[in-house]
């Protein structure tokens, strides 16, 4: 996937790599990338459709981070932690999966 990534404009491949792993496949998918030819070159329509996929998928991990902290935080009291562990949990864990795996791990441990 890298030699084609490279193909893209630079910006768009820091952004995409700034997603969390979990959500890289579908940010790829969402753009209509899920296979990828020898001879692929990205036109205008292809740049925009990647670019269009990782700000969705960013705006996405911003609101699931922004939620999960605020969970965190309710039950732990400290701001600084919660966004710690949200930190992890959403790097380590697709965004659909990251609440409750905060329930099931780290929940029950607070309260």
């Amino acid at each position: 996937m890298e030699e084609y990534l490279k193909k893209f404009p630079e910006n768009l491949v820091e952004n995409f790599m700034k997603i969390p792993d979990p959500e890289k496949e579908s940010v790829l998918i969402k753009a209509g990338f899920n296979t990828f030819q020898d001879d692929f070159e990205p036109g205008e329509t292809e740049i925009n459709a990647f670019d269009e996929a990782i700000r969705y998928k960013d705006a996405k991990v911003q609101l699931v981070r922004i939620m999960l902290e605020g969970v965190i935080e309710d039950d732990l009291g400290d701001r600084f932690e919660a966004k710690d562990i949200s930190e992890k949990l959403i790097k380590k864990y697709p965004l659909s999966e990251v609440i409750n795996v905060y329930e099931e791990k780290y929940s029950s441990e607070t309260n």
